[in-house]
């Protein structure tokens, strides 16, 4: 439903749009009618309706002045302009604030019908592409919010991929769901859970096989693994060689 209000010094006036509005623009909804520029000036502020449409010559204040004035409020509305006086001096200043609808008395109900239609289409588009920059910038604040997450992860492994850390065990750690971590460190890293730690852990290996004379049972248990044999033969999986033959063929170069 689309917020409207009319202002217009003739009563007569006021209730035949709402007449015609009711009959011909059902989506829009008449939440204010003013009979001078100061009220309208007054309800515009306060309902910040989304369509105005207002007569120029009333008593007093005339209706561009009130369009100004509202618009330095901070209105939003989009302005149709009605006038029995087909002056292009009134044309002219309203297009200068911004008013691209201007109709002349009487008013024609199809012309009516079909000016507010063309305003209701901006209107939609408007909030599509506030939305849409809502959306992208949601967007972006869940990233860097997903990375900054999965780089506090990354770096608790790296501190302590000896220990026994489930998955499951991290999800509580950093107050997260279990299968969200899950999908979300494949998405930034991917690698899935096991397969990184895995990997850190067989990295360290290659170093201690290199630079120290342990044994490789003991390297095992360094690395956080338990039985040689399967440390062995997953050393085997990810570099192509056992821990034995890596450590020779690093000594000979």
């Amino acid at each position: 439903m689309y917020t409207l209000m009319i202002v217009d010094d003739k009563k007569v006036i006021v209730d035949g749009l709402k007449i015609i509005i009711s009959r011909m623009l059902p989506e829009c909804r008449v939440v204010a009618a003013a009979y001078d520029a100061e009220k309208g000036l007054l309800l515009g502020t306060e309902l910040q309706p989304e369509i105005i449409v207002t007569d120029i010559k009333m008593i007093g204040e005339d209706g561009l002045s009130m369009i100004e004035k509202l618009q330095q409020a901070g209105c939003t509305a989009h302005f149709v302009i009605l006038s029995a006086y087909p002056d292009f001096r009134y044309a002219q200043k309203g297009m200068r604030l911004g008013v691209r609808y201007y109709l002349t008395k009487p008013v024609e109900e199809l012309e009516l019908q079909q000016c507010i239609r063309h305003i209701i289409k901006d209107i939609n588009e408007k909030k599509q592409a506030e939305s849409n920059k809502t959306d992208t910038v949601s967007g972006i604040v869940e990233d860097a919010h997903e990375k900054d997450l999965i780089l506090k992860v990354r770096r608790y492994l790296t501190d302590n991929f000896q220990k026994n850390i489930s998955l499951k065990e991290l999800s509580e750690k950093f107050y997260i769901n279990l299968f969200y971590l899950s999908q979300l460190f494949k998405k930034k890293t991917g690698q899935n859970y096991s397969d990184y730690l895995a990997c850190l852990r067989i990295d360290r290996a290659k170093e201690l096989l290199i630079k120290t004379d342990m044994r490789v049972y003991e390297i095992c248990e360094a690395v956080g693994y338990t039985d040689a044999t399967y440390f062995s033969k997953l050393f085997e999986k990810i570099c192509g060689c056992t821990p034995s033959e890596y450590r020779k063929s690093r000594s000979l170069t």
